[in-house]
């Protein structure tokens, strides 16, 4: 056995031993270090010889049982075999402590404390095992072990016995640990029953501070225990010598523990102390009606006390929601006091109250101390103990609605969202560039290596000799370039020469963090549907669609399948899952759908998501050659250039601009028809208020540009000491403020503008009122008031009311949750939904995401969470969400990467009704010999072409008889790729024949209308070297719309014909990326008139490998009819 650097010995090869523990009853236990991986891990061998029958038999038993269950509360298996010297061996995850030491120390728990830390998890982690047929039978305190977060987790299965199968057998009927497991012996039919004895047996042992030696000393100190501290009866019936009158298995337990706990901690005053701040106290005294602050502080005690309901928003963030009668409350447990820090405090709107106290757990015997600012805080406490009863009451209420349902799915999500996270901190995105240049008012980096849009953040930094960060926006990719917009380079100069970009955390934490959030309200049941979590759960529950019918005459422009299944999706009751193939009208089948169901429900309300702005915004024009843009608005981030332009006129900020200029224009209205009832001046009384919004709003301005001066001014600043992502954190918070500030800024300079103008229409009081002088002004505001006027006084107190709302009106922002509350179909990318707040407080009726294929199943959840029954429509043959994930990784010892990476579609649809499952398979863009190839090769056939040869562009069929052809470079001794710095690839031979092609289609289509031509490439540096060919040229190519660019980049877009370039050809039969099916599924089905592949089809044909080229061939050869291959033997 080799002997590591410390000294102790080395098992396999891999397990370097750091120390040995104290041997246990069959087994001998190392703490090692695990040299691949570096994590501490326990190694677990016989401690008989390994020819010991018993000893073999525990250890395939634990072995057996720790595979089949994956429980948080259970330790994990990391690896297991037979060392270079034949012993059996379990490497587990590693826990510090356990139980009886933490007893030992004289440590005695509360039943509160108990259950939260142990009953609970314990209760849980035997509820999964005897769910599995498992049951432990050998539950004490040395087994219940502690990780260093201290979660708990049960260990030692080596007695465990699944139930099922064959008898109990003699080897371990009478083995345990008395006291702690009962004294009869186990025949296999109560083995469960056994394992309740010993929860309650640990339960009594925490709550009495006492470790049993035998069952005299259980039985007393069972007596000693007080009915008003524990759950006694429970208890009594658990450690009876009779198994029958326990209860029977786990879950059985868990249920009248989760019972007992709610009427505990009902019964159990508890004060919690929460503190405000000077900011948040101030606005809540101007929300409450510009009172004082020592009378807001008051108010808001009073209300939370009045009704408390809470419930968790982040576990891991520890932030909390309180809802009282009127206010809601946001606020963080501190890690260093008692305290809680109140965040954020709202009005709780009436209409919502209701449901929002719905979801939330009422706690009577809860009240709350708020302490202004500057209150000492040294009687705060319970917040421990408020959280655990917060915890255990959200617990029970989620156990009582799903409790036989499994999250396994949920889990799996929850661990890649931490992995994202790890990975985002820990492994950083690094892009070399040879150079950046300035383009407008954007900068363009030139870059090494192969460039994937989906894989690139959508901020990079650049860090400055001074150590102070450049950030940028990522605008957009092409070939081998990034276009960037700067986003504080001030006077600093763009980086000269070569240097790199780096992944920006702070940005790249949002969009994770908001599909956190999308994940924890459907699992907290928080969504708008309760459906949606039963339906993730378990997908065969899903309700048929209902047969309504068309309406006669409803969908004229449709006919076949689509009108089939426009049927079933108007009736939809919870989830209806539509594949469409390329080519199959997707974009049509969802712009009718939402015509005809905005139509046949005249109340009902749509959201509309993607993963990619082009798929959401071909659904969107549609609508407005519909007639639709009226009823539609836009949600965006701050990447107005990604929205297709004629759908800008929809766009949030603009629909609620207009919102307010209306809610403006009705005000006055109102003001001057009041003005007339009381005999006033309507004019002179609108000059007044304008004048008065006028004052306003200057002072507002000047406030504003002072702060944004300061926020100029401290994002310029390098903060001394400061760690580098410390220092990326800080800049890119502060642009974000100074991007609120500014935008601030040009409202009210807008708003500014516009009552300056209304005030030079009223004549030459309304031009003297808005006279730059501010004297001169307010001189004429004075002489305007007349407060003896009959019906002033009425009269000014409107006007002082609408002032103030005129001031509200300013922030836009606030105003959002209207205008999306007015509007039927509101459209927006998944991601980029989580944005805007106000998508938060909104229910659609009806949800539907394109692209579906495309999104990761936390991404899609954010748009599916807002509504009540959803359509899902994408193709899981064409490209999957990008991912970082290592595929070889097993996350957290639980998912394998097949379910960390699979989509919505790859979860739900095996197990859906059939009635909630469709397939569009009529393809009408492609003509029938690109069709016939795409559906041989990629869909088993399936596909059915409808579209005639008669209907091609007489150029694309004069110049390229056949509708598919490989133009190889077979016969041409210049074939072979040539490799880039950063492992990317181009082929110049196969730039020029693409040239040639494109000039014989260009001189073909002169005098007509211009083709539209896709080039794709399937590496950056051959689209670079595609793009050089075309610039170069001498004549440019006027006859054709020509778009260039890699595979990723055309997923969802089409053209006239398209032109593949292969680019790989070398002797070593490498493929590259191009191996995947959905890449080469995406690059071949982009043309409706001609499919023109270029690259050397002998090397295609060669290449052993996994090699989706092998199939495109054999079909290009069995069909030569409609394909051919085009040999080039010069240039």
């Amino acid at each position: 056995m080799d002997k590591g650097s410390q000294g102790g010995p080395i098992f396999c090869g891999r397990y370097e031993v750091v120390a040995a523990l104290k041997p246990g009853g069959m087994a001998r236990v190392y703490r090692v270090k695990d040299r691949s991986t570096q994590l501490t891990l326990a190694l677990k061998l016989p401690l008989a010889p390994s020819t010991d029958a018993q000893a073999n038999l525990a250890f395939n038993r634990e072995r057996e049982a720790l595979e089949e269950l994956r429980h948080p509360n259970i330790v994990q298996l990391v690896d297991s075999g037979r060392t270079d010297e034949g012993e059996l061996f379990l490497a587990l995850e590693w826990l510090p402590t356990c139980l009886s030491e933490k007893l030992a120390e004289g440590r005695s728990w509360t039943w509160e404390e108990f259950y939260a830390d142990i009953g609970a998890p314990l209760v849980s982690a035997l509820a999964a095992a005897h769910k599995r047929y498992i049951a432990h039978r050998d539950i004490k305190p040395d087994n219940l072990r502690f990780n260093e977060f201290g979660m708990l987790k049960v260990t030692d299965f080596g007695i465990a016995k699944a139930r099922a199968g064959v008898g109990i057998g003699e080897t371990f009927k009478h083995a345990g640990s008395p006291p702690y497991t009962p004294p009869e012996a186990d025949d296999g039919m109560t083995s469960f029953a056994r394992d309740n004895y010993s929860w309650a047996a640990v339960a009594l042992t925490c709550l009495t501070g006492t470790t049993f030696a035998n069952y005299d000393e259980i039985k007393h100190g069972l007596a000693a225990l007080s009915v008003r501290t524990s759950p006694l009866a429970i208890l009594q019936r658990c450690l009876s010598l009779s198994p029958l009158e326990r209860p029977a298995n786990a879950t059985d337990l868990q249920v009248q523990l989760d019972a007992f706990h709610r009427e505990f901690t009902d019964g159990r005053p508890l004060q919690i102390t929460v503190q405000i701040s000077v900011r948040d106290l101030g606005e809540l005294a101007q929300k409450l009606g510009d009172r004082r602050p020592e009378e807001a502080l008051i108010l808001l005690q009073r209300d939370l006390n009045s009704s408390l309901h809470a419930y968790i928003v982040n576990e891991e963030d520890r932030t909390v929601r309180l809802l009282g009668a009127t206010l809601d409350v946001t606020c963080k447990a501190l890690d260093d006091s008692e305290l809680f820090r109140i965040q954020s405090v709202r009005l709780l709107e009436p209409e919502r109250a209701e449901k929002e106290r719905r979801l939330a757990c009422e706690l009577r015997t809860v009240t709350v101390d708020v302490l202004a600012p500057l209150a000492p805080t040294r009687q705060a406490a319970n917040q421990r103990a408020f959280w655990l009863r917060l915890q255990a009451e959200e617990g029970h209420r989620s156990r009582e609605r799903d409790r036989v349902t499994r999250e396994r799915w949920f889990d799996c999500w929850a661990a890649v969202l931490r992995e994202k996270d790890r990975i985002q901190k820990s492994r950083r995105l690094r892009i070399n560039f040879t150079n950046m240049r300035s383009q407008g008012n954007n900068a363009v980096a030139h870059c090494e290596g192969e460039l994937n849009a989906d894989a690139l953040p959508e901020s990079l930094v650049f860090k400055l000799p001074t150590g102070r960060p450049l950030i940028f926006e990522v605008h957009s990719v092409f070939g081998e370039e990034i276009t960037l917009r700067p986003r504080n380079l001030n006077d600093d100069s763009l980086p000269r020469g070569p240097g790199v970009l780096e992944s920006n955390y702070h940005a790249d934490s949002q969009p994770v963090s908001r599909q956190r959030t999308a994940l924890e309200n459907v699992r907290r049941d928080r969504a708008a549907s309760p459906d949606l979590k039963t339906l993730l759960c378990n997908p065969a529950s899903a309700r048929e669609p209902d047969q309504g019918g068309l309406p006669p005459g409803s969908a004229k422009d449709l006919n076949g399948e689509k009108l089939a299944l426009l049927e079933r999706a108007l009736g939809v009751n919870g989830i209806l899952m539509v594949e469409g193939p390329p080519g199959t009208g997707k974009t049509t089948f969802i712009a009718e759908l939402i015509r005809l169901y905005l139509n046949i429900f005249p109340a009902a309300r749509i959201l509309l998501s993607s993963q990619t702005h082009t798929a959401l915004d071909h659904v969107v024009v549609k609508l407005l050659e519909k007639g639709m843009e009226q009823v539609i608005v836009r949600i965006h981030g701050e990447r107005l250039e990604k929205i297709d332009e004629r759908a800008l006129p929809l766009t949030l900020d603009i629909k609620t601009r207009a919102w307010i200029e209306r809610v403006e224009e009705r005000a006055r209205e109102h003001l001057r028809a009041q003005a007339k009832q009381v005999g006033l001046d309507a004019e002179e009384v609108e000059v007044v208020v304008l004048g008065e919004q006028r004052h306003i709003l200057l002072a507002e301005l000047r406030e504003q540009q002072a702060q944004l001066a300061m926020l100029t001014g401290s994002i310029t600043e390098k903060s001394a000491g400061e760690g580098e992502d410390a220092e990326v954190t800080k800049t890119s918070t502060l642009l974000d403020e100074q991007a609120q500030v500014a935008e601030r800024v040009k409202v009210l300079e807008r708003r500014l503008r516009k009552v300056v103008k209304k005030l030079h229409v009223c004549g030459a009081y309304g031009k003297a009122v808005a006279s730059e002088s501010d004297e001169i002004s307010k001189e004429w505001m004075e002489a305007l008031s007349k407060p003896d006027a009959p019906g002033a006084d009425v009269l000014k107190r409107h006007v002082e009311l609408q002032l103030e709302w005129f001031s509200r009106l300013g922030a836009s922002k606030n105003f959002h949750g209207a205008v999306l509350g007015e509007a039927r179909v509101v459209a927006g990318t998944c991601v980029g939904l989580g944005n805007v707040q106000a998508i938060g407080e909104q229910v659609f009726d009806l949800c539907i995401v394109d692209e579906v294929s495309k999104a990761t199943p936390t991404e899609t959840l954010i748009p599916m969470s807002r509504s009540k029954r959803w359509i899902l429509v994408g193709d899981p043959k064409q490209l999957p969400p990008y991912s970082e994930l290592d595929p070889n990784k097993v996350l957290e010892q639980r998912f394998p990467i097949e379910e960390a990476e699979a989509t919505l579609l790859d979860v739900l649809t095996p197990q859906l009704p059939k009635s909630c499952k469709a397939q569009l398979t009529e393809q009408r863009r492609m003509v029938g010999g690109i069709g016939r190839l795409i559906s041989d090769v990629f869909y088993d056939g399936k596909l059915v072409t409808i579209r005639k040869v008669a209907d091609r562009n007489p150029v694309a069929a004069k110049l390229h008889r056949h509708e598919v052809e490989w133009h190889t470079t077979a016969a041409l001794k210049q074939r072979r790729d040539q490799e880039m710095p950063g492992w990317t690839y181009r082929n110049a031979t196969e730039a020029t024949i693409v040239y040639q092609i494109l000039e014989r289609l260009n001189d073909a289509n002169r005098g007509r209308a211009p083709l539209s031509v896709a080039v794709i490439a399937g590496y950056s540096a051959q689209v670079n070297e595609l793009d050089q060919r075309l610039r170069g040229t001498a004549k440019p190519l006027q006859s054709l719309q020509i778009e260039i660019n890699t595979v990723h980049a055309f997923q969802g877009k089409d053209a006239d014909i398209c032109i593949y370039s292969v680019t790989r050809s070398n002797d070593q039969g490498r493929l590259g990326f191009q191996r995947e099916m959905p890449l080469l599924n995406v690059a071949l089905s982009r043309g409706r008139d001609a499919l023109i592949i270029v690259g050397d089809d002998d090397f295609c044909r060669s290449v052993n490998a996994e090699n989706p080229f092998r199939p495109v061939l054999a079909h290009i050869d069995n069909n030569p009819a409609e394909c051919a291959i085009v040999s080039h033997d010069r240039l």
